[in-house]
């Protein structure tokens, strides 16, 4: 029976191997969002928020920069929220928001070339106080995708030409919130996209829509760590069989300044939609603590960014993408996705899992007892 415990997939203890150093970068700003640059000697790209601007500078493997390399992208001193992905082609894809009448009451899309030499310029949709502009996911694959949630609960999903204009817009009234959420389309497998609610209480909203934007259905996993409530799940991805989710996470009973609190990672089924495992990311106590999450992949790692007091901060996550389904054709629908890992960082043992059910527990007891935790 032990054999079989050992060779059973349940009796896998921990899909997130190790947890690394919280690192705090030394400028000012949110919206903190990294990608992998593949330059050897200046590995990743940091964008953050600041100044009514979107801004990007390199950074080194152990995060450091250079303050002189700081680039202001869009000339703009209105921006509010940002969001920023690469598309397919080595180009980029962003959207900001502004309060140009009354607050997020406009958006705009910006596309610039692979060197980050801007291409459009874009007023997307200009007061409009019918929609919130803040916090949009956004895609850039073989569609161009942004979402906002319309001040009556509709969800809206904008269809984007090349520069960043509208093609087509898509309502939903039952569909995920998607302000302060994310998208994924399966474009790899089929043409599925799936949307990951911005506010649940006690399980987040996954919902799937087909080719033609027509919700197929929602799911409900129970993320929420054991009362707290879950929020802003703006880093997901695709790992293997796997969504894993970057969020956040707090009591509602706890005195936390705005909207922060905790970052969590949790790992649920694309099979049957069950939570095999969460990890505790940051242990801020109430009061300041981290907001907008979002997560891109560095080889076998995430790279987890957020903000705390208008700093962004960096974490590296490392996964076993093998015991997650990963195959070398796998799409993980992020940032950086097919980037080698640039080393690593001083990592601690990672916090428990939850959620796997009973046996899958008990194994994962046995298991930690009778072995070290691998770290890297």
């Amino acid at each position: 029976m032990l054999l079989a415990l050992l060779v059973s997939p349940l009796a896998h203890a921990a899909y997130v191997t190790a947890i690394g150093e919280d690192v705090s970068i030394g400028l000012s700003g949110n919206f903190a969002r990294v990608a992998v640059s593949g330059d050897s000697t200046a590995p990743y790209t940091l964008f953050w928020a600041a100044g009514g601007d979107y801004n990007r500078i390199p950074l080194a493997a152990d995060f450091s920069y250079d303050s002189q390399q700081r680039v202001a992208m869009t000339g703009h001193t209105d921006l509010v929220d940002d969001a920023i992905r690469q598309c397919p082609d080595g180009t980029w894809l962003m959207a900001g928001s502004a309060n140009l009448s009354t607050p997020n009451d406009t958006a705009y899309t910006f596309t610039f070339d692979a060197d980050f030499n801007k291409l459009s310029d874009v007023n997307l949709d200009v007061q409009n106080p019918a929609l919130a502009h803040n916090d949009m996911p956004l895609w850039c694959g073989d569609a161009r995708l942004v979402g906002f949630t319309g001040t009556d609960m509709s969800q809206w999903i904008i269809e984007l030409n090349a520069d960043g204009s509208e093609l087509a817009r898509h309502q939903s009234t039952n569909a995920a919130q998607l302000e302060g959420g994310q998208f994924y389309r399966a474009e790899a497998e089929d043409d599925t996209l799936y949307t990951v609610g911005g506010q649940f209480q006690n399980g987040a909203e996954i919902s799937r829509y087909d080719a033609s934007y027509t919700i197929i259905d929602t799911q409900h996993p129970p993320i929420s760590p054991a009362g707290e409530y879950s929020y802003w799940p703006q880093g997901l991805l695709r790992v293997g069989d796997y969504f894993v989710i970057v969020h956040m996470g707090r009591s509602a009973t706890d005195a936390w300044d705005q909207d922060t609190g905790n970052v969590y990672v949790t790992i649920v089924s694309m099979t049957d939609w069950t939570v095999v495992e969460q990890d505790n990311l940051t242990n801020y106590a109430p009061g300041a603590g981290a907001m907008r999450p979002w997560a891109a992949r560095d080889g076998n790692d995430l790279l987890v960014t957020f903000d705390v007091d208008l700093h962004p901060h960096v974490m590296r996550v490392s996964l076993d993408t093998g015991a997650l389904g990963e195959t070398s054709s796998t799409d993980s629908g992020s940032d950086g996705a097919n980037g080698a890992s640039a080393g690593v960082c001083g990592c601690a043992a990672t916090g428990g899992s939850a959620g796997v059910g009973a046996l899958t527990r008990a194994v994962e007891i046995f298991l930690l007892v009778a072995f070290c935790r691998r770290t890297s």
